[in-house]
């Protein structure tokens, strides 16, 4: 009996991509101070997380991070803003980068209401090298 082998490449002979990750940036004037403990900062967090979800829905990055087969390994990096940087410069600067760059993961900053505090940034799922350049200038 004859056999026959496929010439054409597997799934597993494809370079592996980075896993998608979501950066969420916290305002480092709210960590360790009296205003804001853990809790409420967690729910700051999963605010920004779910609106930059709801604002990317249509996005392949998105779309990928929240089908079935990658729910179990979705990953999520929390930062927080350096001393000399709040989320507003943070926010411009990407703003920057998505217009310069064409398919830049898109951000969200959550502003807690009624104070008007920013409070969380999170980013759309994405690659994190090209990211972490603007994060970390």
């Amino acid at each position: 009996m004859a056999t026959t082998t496929s010439s054409s490449s597997s799934a597993a002979d494809a370079p592996a991509r980075p896993p998608l990750v979501m950066q969420l940036i916290v305002d480092h004037s709210l960590v360790g101070g009296t205003e804001w403990g853990l809790g409420p900062l967690m729910a700051q967090a999963a605010h920004a997380s779910l609106a930059i979800i709801a604002r990317t829905r249509d996005s392949a990055a998105t779309q990928a991070y929240l089908a079935p087969d990658n729910v179990a390994h979705m990953r999520k990096v929390v930062l927080q803003t350096p001393k000399d940087v709040d989320l507003a410069s943070l926010s411009r600067a990407l703003q920057e980068r998505e217009h310069a760059q064409p398919g830049f993961p898109r951000h969200h900053v959550w502003i807690e209401m009624p104070e008007g505090v920013p409070t969380v940034l999170a980013l759309e799922p994405n690659e994190r090298p090209p990211v972490r350049r603007t994060l970390f200038k």
